[in-house]
């Protein structure tokens, strides 16, 4: 049980990375204003989506029940590498 805590618990300090950096780029792009502001908001609209199944799938994995675990973890892993490359493809365009 140990494990799966500290599980959940880094999945939402990740979850809580990733609002940060949707709060940092969004940011640089109001103060940027440039070209680049539609394709930019449209990455944060596709970060904002995963990060929510992201979300979703961490609230059915804290439910599960113990002979639920697995799965459930291969759903929010699913889901968070997801949103890892959303991120990495927002990240590039303010490269």
């Amino acid at each position: 049980m140990a494990e799966r805590d500290s599980y959940v618990r880094k999945a939402k300090e990740q979850i809580e990375a990733w609002s940060a950096e949707i709060g940092r780029l969004q940011a640089e792009m109001r103060a940027d204003h440039a070209d680049a502001d539609l394709i930019r908001q449209q990455q944060l609209d596709e970060m904002r989506q995963h990060r929510g199944e992201a979300e979703d799938a961490l609230a059915r994995l804290e439910a599960a029940d113990p002979g639920d675990w697995d799965s459930a973890k291969w759903e929010f892993e699913r889901a968070w590498a997801e949103v890892d490359t959303a991120f990495d493809r927002a990240r590039r365009l303010t490269e």
